[in-house]
């Protein structure tokens, strides 16, 4: 079992982004084996750092923490946007990333994002479809009810990150099981 560290920062912190990197390594020092860092929504007062963009610097900087996105809301960008960033931040880090992946909350979906959360089960189905063979350099030829995404990401030595989705509910933790990491 590891035990792993939830980082929260300050995202008025007057130190940036070098205190997102410092927290970081002061896990790693401490002698964390992960760290945790949440994609915070761009609501008023809230709002923080990329969290994949933040990792893969400290990913580049710190060699010795796993480094988990927790968690990227997918109805904030396109699954091949989502895959180029994720395979960036695991090339920085030599493949510790591990991108954490969910849907979030209608009030966030709806009132800040303006889209649809009738079906979000269904949305993570189709998004996770896309996602995993753009991870993994494969074609994608995908026209669904939801996303289309036609093409392919080829990164060279951006090793394919661990997927792990946020489920709190009967539908979405099948859908773990079926379509990340946590099989």
């Amino acid at each position: 079992m590891k035990i792993s560290l939830m980082a929260y920062p300050d995202p008025t912190d007057p130190a940036g982004l070098d205190g997102v990197l410092s927290a970081i390594r002061n896990a790693a020092d401490a002698g964390f084996p992960r760290i945790w860092f949440p994609q915070l929504p761009p609501t008023p007062g809230v709002a923080g750092w990329d969290a994949p963009t933040a990792l893969a610097l400290a990913g580049a900087q710190i060699p010795t923490i796993e480094l988990a996105s927790g968690v990227v809301v997918a109805y904030s960008q396109h699954p091949f946007a989502l895959a180029r960033q994720a395979l960036t931040a695991s090339a920085a880090s030599n493949g510790r990333f591990i991108l954490g992946i969910g849907v979030s909350h209608r009030f966030l979906v709806t009132d800040v994002f303006g889209y649809d959360y009738s079906a979000p089960a269904a949305f993570l189905r189709e998004y996770l479809q896309v996602l995993d063979p753009a991870l993994a350099g494969e074609p994608v030829d995908h026209h669904g009810p939801r996303i289309t995404a036609v093409g392919q990401l080829d990164l060279p030595k951006a090793p394919k990150p661990s997927v792990v989705t946020a489920a709190l509910g009967p539908r979405m933790l099948k859908l773990a099981g079926e379509l990340t990491d946590a099989r």
